[in-house]
């Protein structure tokens, strides 16, 4: 059964027109647009990618009140040896923090003493130096002695190219028998210059400083917790030297025992002692595998 709908007039103009009571509109508050500002590495990125920016605080105390936390980085050895500058590896072609690797120099060499054909000698150096030019390699004596036979690559080549050189590579004498065992007695006689600072000074331990000792240990580095000295020191984290991969047991046991300055080994702290902390893990890593 079908039914008949009826649409008055009123309800007619209501649909067809819109005609009807209006609800009022409320009126909305305006609220201010904040302008945030544009950090220049989104607005021009193609001007930053691939750049170094290092940040600059005027103190400390800038540095503190940006959030950042003071770490005591410049009392972290290892934190020293990342910052140094970046050398390219003459064997590798790795770029690496030139203070953990071994340094060449070329020196001049005398021609009283001189009865050789050669001028010029390349030598590693024990501490680095910054006179003259340098190429840099791994500190590691099973890989040199590797690739010992291709030294003659490892000549500094700012030397090579120079408009003023003054050599060639002929001139240049290369000792591939001593030239290791030449280094090991270079870092011998940074460390032995240093002994008589060493002895008689019985430190108190502190936070980052490194203890030197040979034990069973296979870690050549090791960040631990020292002892308590006594009930009412808080656990300090020391850095650990372990010499046992020194090959000479002998001149291991003597350097230890003369130099002792603490119950527990020999203490170094830096930067105090930077230039024998530098000798010491120059020494570890030559020796280690």
């Amino acid at each position: 059964m079908a039914m008949k709908l009826s649409i008055t007039e009123g309800g007619k103009n209501l649909l067809v027109a819109g005609k009807g009571r209006r609800v009022p509109r409320t009126k909305l508050r305006q609220v201010p647009i904040l302008q945030v500002p544009v950090s220049p590495l989104l607005s021009n990125f193609e001007k930053w990618a691939g750049k170094k920016r290092k940040l600059y605080f005027e103190n400390e105390e800038a540095l503190l009140s940006s959030g950042i936390q003071n770490y005591h980085l410049d009392r972290n050895v290892f934190a020293q040896l990342l910052a140094s500058p970046m050398r390219c590896d003459r064997i590798t072609r790795l770029k690496l923090p030139k203070d953990m690797m071994m340094q060449l120099k070329l020196i001049k060499l005398e021609p009283s003493s001189n009865t050789t054909k050669y001028s010029i000698e390349l030598v590693p150096q024990g501490s680095h130096l910054k006179s003259n030019r340098s190429s840099y390699v791994p500190n590691k004596k099973a890989f040199l002695q590797k690739n010992m036979e291709a030294a003659m690559k490892w000549i500094p080549l700012p030397a090579l190219l120079s408009d003023m050189r003054h050599f060639s590579v002929a001139d240049v004498k290369i000792d591939r028998v001593n030239f290791l065992s030449n280094y090991e007695q270079e870092l011998r006689k940074i460390l032995d210059s240093k002994m008589p600072r060493l002895h008689g000074n019985t430190p108190k331990l502190q936070n980052w400083d490194i203890l030197v000792s040979c034990s069973n240990s296979s870690l050549n580095f090791e960040l631990s917790q020292a002892k308590l000295e006594t009930c009412n020191d808080s656990p300090l984290s020391i850095v650990k030297f372990n010499l046992s991969s020194v090959t000479d047991k002998s001149w291991t046991t003597n350097y230890l025992k003369k130099n002792q300055n603490h119950s527990l080994g020999i203490v170094l702290r830096f930067p105090r002692d930077k230039e024998t902390i530098y000798a010491l893990r120059s020494l570890i890593c030559f020796h280690s595998t």
